[in-house]
């Protein structure tokens, strides 16, 4: 969800890095093709998961492969555009690819998943956060791998209340379904727990100032208002964090997951007391030792630091696809598909994932919880949301 520099930097870094396998072996070679953003705003997010995951398939190939066969990873820029996704996936599809991965954002990473859906092809939204992808919205084939959307409301107001941020205003991006989902999720959660919403307001990503909107956050009194929740994504988000700041709003601030990182808070030099949840620190801090060692591993293929913590899904990712290709013997769409969802006990580095024949996400995550303080981010706490599940829409 990112438009900034890095994303395009980041990218060349292993844009060209693709498994090969024996030339004598490369026809019975498991293919993973990605129809992913390289480019443009969805880049920061989508380019960490393929990163990771080539360092899996690298893996992987030097042990032998899965079950004996190599695995090849091709992948194709879809710019961060819907028409351009759809025409990526079949083309990956047309060349032999066996799974898809796919953009993590709805919009841009659904049309791709129709297109395997229709041609018989499992497809993973690494890093997404819709529930739609899955049988109640794009078909059966299709999975989410990231925490969804009502986890990450529910994380959200489980911590503001752990906090005693009682009394919160929040701040919506309208620009896309994602962040506005998150906060009517947080609303939701967070009066059921208790709390109050002392005011809203919305903004667009491409919203160039919120002045307006800083002066009615200002007018609500910081003595009514304990925290404000920020639901958005760069570069429209960090816009937004850089003019509160600026207009004197120095409340907490706790953001969702597309706020990640620290690349976007290049000119908010002393941000403190900001607050953002995901699934890993890119800090180095992280509670899990293999999550660090991953990054460590990133870090030297990549040649620097991934923007945001979705660089533990392409780990994810592959660690479910070899269970599931070793499981069922094959590649098969739909055996793949009734494997994910009948599996009980699939481990990854992220926890232990779970899939029903109705959501096609696990809802149950140990959520982290970074916090900025004098401009340096670092790990803070883990929360782990209840019943995320009943906040679907």
């Amino acid at each position: 969800m990112i438009r900034f520099g890095i994303a395009a930097t980041t990218a060349l870094a292993l844009g060209a890095c693709v498994s090969t396998a024996d030339e004598k072996d490369d026809a019975d070679a498991i293919v993973i093709g990605a129809a992913i953003a390289k480019t443009g705003f969805m880049a920061s997010f989508d380019m960490p998961v393929h990163h990771s995951l080539q360092i899996a398939v690298d893996k992987a190939n030097a042990s032998g492969g899965i079950d004996g066969r190599p695995i090849r990873l091709e992948a194709i820029d879809n710019k961060s555009d819907s028409t351009q996704s759809a025409n990526a996936a079949s083309r990956l599809i047309e060349q032999g690819a066996d799974l898809l991965i796919v953009t993590c954002n709805f919009s841009t990473g659904g049309p791709a998943a129709t297109v395997a859906q229709n041609a018989g092809v499992v497809s993973f939204a690494p890093c997404a956060s819709d529930t739609r992808f899955g049988p109640l919205g794009l078909g059966d084939l299709v999975f989410n791998l990231g925490m969804s959307i009502p986890t990450e409301g529910a994380a959200l107001a489980d911590y503001a209340m752990k906090k005693g941020w009682k009394s919160v205003y929040t701040l919506t991006d309208t620009e896309l379904d994602y962040p506005k989902n998150t906060c009517e999720a947080f609303e939701k959660r967070f009066t059921e727990l208790g709390g109050k919403i002392a005011g809203k307001d919305v903004f667009r990503n491409s919203d160039q100032a919120i002045a307006s909107q800083v002066s009615r956050v200002s007018r609500a009194g910081e003595d009514a208002v304990d925290a404000l929740v920020l639901c958005s994504y760069p570069p429209g988000g960090a816009m937004a964090a850089l003019q509160l700041r600026q207009g004197g709003i120095d409340l907490p601030i706790l953001a969702n997951f597309g706020m990640d990182g620290d690349y976007w808070a290049k000119s908010l030099p002393q941000l403190s007391d900001f607050y953002v949840i995901s699934p890993a620190s890119i800090f180095g801090d992280d509670p899990k030792p293999e999550v660090n060692q991953l990054l460590a591993d990133y870090r030297k293929k990549a040649g620097g630091n991934p923007p945001t913590g979705s660089f533990v899904y392409g780990a994810t990712t592959f660690q479910l696809i070899k269970q599931v290709i070793e499981e069922t013997g094959g590649t098969d769409g739909k055996k793949i598909a009734a494997a994910l969802e009948q599996s009980k006990n699939l481990q990854t580095i992220t926890g232990p994932m779970r899939f029903g024949t109705d959501y096609h996400v696990d809802f149950e995550w140990d959520v982290r919880v970074l916090k900025a303080t004098g401009g340096r981010f670092s790990y803070a706490e883990t929360v782990v949301p209840r019943n995320a599940r009943a906040l679907v829409k």
